[in-house]
């Protein structure tokens, strides 16, 4: 007898959305690399939409990106990386911030590291699991497109990434100390330990972290972080201990691996920012077919320094079209998907950050009119009735992957721009914008621009924001010539916060100006343009709180929606006591998907398994209990199992391939259920 629950996955560091202008994901890509991500990928989006939406996907490729470390500064007091914690992938130990991620790209012993996939789904090789010849970039080394020669392996220790992402070093890991010749793997910082937890013999080398030893206490303030002590604690060299890592098995996220194995796969597919975004990348969107449709740049429109003349490091310009990724007839590609997933393995990294100019370019491509071909992004061809026509209801996501914040001049504005500090009066579906009103405020409250000029680094007068050009896409109606018929997305309907107005019953939800301006929904029904902000390693200037219900009115989510985003997660959590309670269904609370059709909730599935010949009742008995101690831990939440003795459950799977053939929309099967 088995049965399973899940939960969902916590985050390691929060993720806002504040008016569609900022969606920050820390340690990005779950289904990749760091524990606590959030994940982007598994539902099908044609389970909640019949048109293909657009994603615009701007991948950083600023000198930045080469990085062995991640972010910039260490966490919490943005001090140095020089220090044992430069080599800890998480914190470790058993103090309050032992979960807490440290160096966002160092190896992780509770990750699982998988290498990328192929356009087709198949997967790129695994490194050398002897640790005798591993690939400084896999990617590089392995990619169909331009792949280059390996050369001799020589002790490369833990380099960058090279600008060009065509480094083609294979390091020896497996080297030793023999008298005065050293020829040790070093991690990237200091020399080598001098001692290993597990007392092995630190002549023989090979691959270690460290970790924050157990016996060290980190005090907390209210929102998690450490206080002054703590971060004392935390960044004194001799509270770490380096720890080898073994060439023996271990089960790893339910996997059991050689874990010198998975320690050559970090470091050939995972250990800078680069070669991470595009092992990343290529999984996350290996999980789609022909239900999305996608165009791609990079922030720089020309990169002197990467392989190929820059070919691969290219800006939104008049040529580009967006299609189906399946699309094998888009002109001038024969093959859409093998040269997105071609631009994704050769993206280097060299130069600085122009982010808002990035964006801007994107958002401009959403603004074109109409070609009747695939430059347009509402056009949809038709075989049956040639060339096709523009479709008003689709959906516009831009994606923008990058490890900084932007340090440019300031970009020219689009036509008509205007920013959250002059705002219109009437958003295009009549509604009224003003920047006093309460419910408004999450989206005005951004710090006008000093005088002067926009240095390079940030400073001074540096007009237009990021906030400032994602609200413009966002508030402008990008294509007035078509019908407002995009679908609207409300997930959350809580009153009560920013105003004391309920829902009126046999109103329309959206002349509720609260649940209107919820920055969790989007009620935009014209061409618009809806910001991710893919965020590596950026710390941030808010206080990082799970108070989304404002137990504390002072934490940093409360007052971005007086600001606050009390909401989906407050309703759902609200909505688990109640349910629980019903006798004859089992029922459970999910929030819904970020992106509709393209999200979905996280977490793992567990089974228990009964193999001593009990009853079905003492199977139930041991499976609740596990669910109540688990909900419990800290590190958990939302466990649930729908395991039950008494009633008769039946599993429905829905025949996706079949549905297509009848051309039954998904939608109309799963209603019926």
């Amino acid at each position: 007898m088995r049965t399973s629950f899940k939960r969902a996955i916590r985050s390691a560091q929060t993720a806002l959305i504040v008016a569609a202008l900022a969606f920050s994901m820390s340690q990005v890509f779950a289904a990749t690399g760091q524990p606590g991500d959030v994940d982007l990928s598994p539902t099908p989006p044609d389970l909640d939409a019949s048109v293909d939406p657009n994603i615009v996907v701007t991948f950083d490729d600023s000198g930045s990106m080469a990085s062995n470390y991640m972010g910039d500064n260490r966490p919490f007091d943005q001090g140095s990386w020089t220090g044992p914690w430069r080599c800890a992938g998480v914190i470790g130990g058993t103090s309050a911030v032992a979960g807490h991620g440290m160096n966002g790209v160092y190896y992780n012993p509770n990750v699982l590291y998988t290498p990328p996939v192929y356009e087709d789904g198949t997967s790129f090789p695994s490194a050398d699991s002897s640790l005798a010849a591993v690939w400084a970039d896999g990617v590089a080394i392995n990619r169909p497109v331009n792949a280059v020669g390996a050369a001799t392996a020589a002790y490369n220790n833990n380099p960058n990434s090279a600008a060009n992402g065509s480094d083609n070093r294979l390091t020896i890991m497996n080297g030793v100390k023999s008298g005065s010749t050293d020829h040790r793997w070093n991690c990237g910082y200091g020399t080598y330990p001098t001692s290993f937890v597990g007392g092995e013999n630190i002549n023989n080398g090979g691959p270690y972290y460290f970790r924050l030893k157990s016996t060290v206490s980190i005090p907390v303030d209210s929102f998690g972080n450490p206080t002054s002590a703590g971060k004392t604690a935390l960044y004194t060299a001799g509270n770490w201990e380096a720890v080898r890592v073994p060439s023996t098995n271990a089960t790893i996220q339910g996997v059991s691996v050689n874990q010198w194995q998975n320690f050559a796969n970090w470091y050939a597919y995972y250990r800078t920012r680069n070669i991470m975004t595009r092992t990343a990348l290529s999984r996350t969107f290996g999980q789609f077919g022909d239900n999305i449709r996608v165009a791609w740049q990079t922030i720089w429109p020309y990169c002197s320094g990467c392989s190929n003349g820059g070919t691969y490091s290219v800006a939104i310009n008049s040529n580009t079209i967006i299609t189906n990724l399946n699309d094998t007839q888009a002109s001038p590609a024969n093959n859409y998907r093998a040269n997105f997933f071609n631009f994704l393995f050769q993206v280097g990294a060299n130069g600085n950050t122009p982010d808002r100019q990035a964006t801007i370019r994107a958002g401009e491509f959403f603004r074109r009119t109409a070609s009747n071909d695939l430059k347009d992004p509402y056009f949809q061809p038709d075989t049956r009735n040639p060339p096709g026509r523009e479709l008003s209801c689709r959906q516009n996501f831009h994606m923008l992957v990058t490890d900084g914040y932007w340090n440019e001049g300031n970009p020219t504005t689009p036509s008509g721009f205007f920013g959250v500090q002059n705002p219109p009066a009437t958003l295009p579906d009549g509604t009224a914008f003003s920047r006093s009103d309460a419910e408004s405020k999450v989206f005005t409250h951004v710090p006008a621009s000093p005088t002067g000029s926009c240095g390079s680094d940030g400073s001074t007068n540096c007009y237009p924001s990021l906030a400032d050009i994602a609200f413009f896409y966002w508030a402008k109606d990008l294509r007035s010539d078509l019908d407002n018929t995009v679908p609207f997305y409300v997930p959350d309907e809580t009153t009560g916060i920013t105003n004391t107005i309920p829902l009126q019953q046999g109103h329309p939800i959206l002349e509720n100006k609260e649940v209107y301006y919820n920055p969790v929904n989007d009620p935009a029904t014209w061409q618009h343009v809806v910001q991710f902000m893919v965020t590596l390693g950026i710390a941030g200037q808010l206080q990082f709180s799970n108070d989304v219900d404002c137990v504390n009115p002072n934490n940093d989510l409360c007052k971005l929606r007086k600001g606050q985003q009390n909401s989906a997660a407050a309703i759902v959590a609200r909505l688990r006591g109640p349910l629980s309670q019903l006798t004859d269904v089992q029922a459970f609370p999910f929030l819904p998907p970020a992106i509709s059709g393209i999200s979905s909730f996280g977490g793992f599935t567990f089974e228990v398994q009964d193999e001593g010949g009990n009853s079905v009742e003492e199977l139930y008995n041991v499976t609740q209990s596990l669910v109540r101690e688990g909900n419990q831990r800290k590190d958990l939440s939302g466990l649930f199992s729908a395991f039950t003795a008494n009633d008769p459950q039946f599993v429905v799977k829905i025949d996706r391939a079949k549905a297509r053939s009848l051309q039954v929309p998904i939608q109309q099967i799963t209603d019926a259920l």
